[in-house]
């Protein structure tokens, strides 16, 4: 983006100079600005697109015992568990990881020595809800949830998100036919599926 570009090259530039030159209204300009102002991104952060890898990263102004701490905060993450956060959270360790290995001798300054990952127990049927409620909420598809407690009948929900919280996992959902939204707790969930077209067998879980 423009704008990116005359913050990070230019120490001294005003409103109407980035309006102009990038052909946006100041009102635009303005704001850009207090979004990365809310955001607390400095200028020099900023990345143009298609250079992600480049020296002007972020991540690559961070030091190695940053970027090791990172890696093993993302590998120790109590939600490796589930499958597919451990995918996300798995890409992530591994870009973090590669930029850790370019760094240049001058950079280098490790005063920690961080073990490899162990690897974790898993939840095969909590983390298999999750991937198939994740793939639902991608596809806008119906799924059908029962859950503990007097009523353990399948009810059609609109999938909203997956909410992690201090104590586990949520299903935000928005129930089809009252269209109110509620939370569920992942581990009251005793059948998850998605609602097939009526020629075809649902997934259970």
């Amino acid at each position: 983006m423009d704008l990116a570009r005359l913050i990070r090259d230019r120490s001294n530039v005003t409103i109407d100079e980035m309006s102009k030159e990038c052909g946006v209204s100041e009102r635009t300009v303005y704001r850009y600005l207090n979004t990365l102002a809310e955001l607390d991104i400095p200028g020099g952060y900023l990345v143009e697109p298609g250079n992600e890898g480049g020296e002007k990263n972020l991540f690559s102004r961070l030091g190695d015992d940053d970027l090791d701490i990172i890696a093993y905060c993302l590998g120790h993450n109590p939600l490796v568990r589930y499958s597919y956060i451990a995918k996300r959270l798995g890409q992530i360790r591994r870009k973090v990881l590669r930029i850790r290995s370019k760094l240049p001798e001058s950079r280098s300054s490790s005063v920690l020595q961080i073990a490899d990952v162990p690897e974790r127990a898993t939840n095969p049927r909590e983390s298999e809800m999750v991937e198939v409620f994740a793939t639902a909420k991608v596809k806008s598809s119906v799924v059908l949830i029962s859950t503990q407690g007097l009523s353990q009948k399948l009810r059609p929900y609109q999938p909203v998100a997956i909410k992690v919280t201090r104590d586990g996992l949520r299903l935000v959902v928005r129930d089809c036919r009252s269209r109110r939204k509620k939370e569920i707790e992942l581990v009251d969930v005793l059948e998850l599926r998605v609602k097939q077209p009526r020629h075809t067998s649902p997934k259970t879980v």
